[in-house]
């Protein structure tokens, strides 16, 4: 059974779904915390916002989060912080920036990952940091 949807999948869609093609994602996937929505323009607070939501005792494993600005989707991952490494996959090229297919980058901390957004985005994201 295909995914049907012309709209990406939640965390709870592939959580709930009883869909055989997606056991491998619930086996290993844990949601901590509800689904965080944040205007981009406030993404400089996603690190005090995921904080906030998991409880600071929480912070100690490598999470994942997913950022979508309609149609495009870019998923971040980190280890125990936001203070690095952090990894960013982006399935669009990126042409402008000589990212001539999908990417999958590293940064230093999330101040890196905060300017390389405001690059893509400079519309949603209030101008440089």
């Amino acid at each position: 059974q295909a995914y049907t949807s012309d709209l990406h999948a939640s965390v709870s869609d592939i959580l709930e779904s009883p869909m055989p093609m997606l056991v491998k994602y619930r086996s290993r996937m844990r949601r901590i915390g509800a689904e965080l929505q944040l205007p981009l323009d406030r993404l400089r607070d996603l690190p005090e916002r995921i904080s906030q939501q998991i409880g600071r005792d929480d912070t100690h494993h490598a999470m994942s989060v997913v950022i979508t600005k309609p149609p495009e989707t870019i998923a971040l991952h980190w280890g125990k912080d936001f203070n690095g490494p952090l990894h960013l996959f982006d399935s669009h090229p990126r042409p402008e920036i000589d990212l001539t297919g999908a990417s999958f980058l590293t940064f230093k901390g999330w101040p890196e990952v905060l300017s390389h957004l405001t690059e893509l985005w400079p519309q949603c994201l209030d101008g440089p940091i």
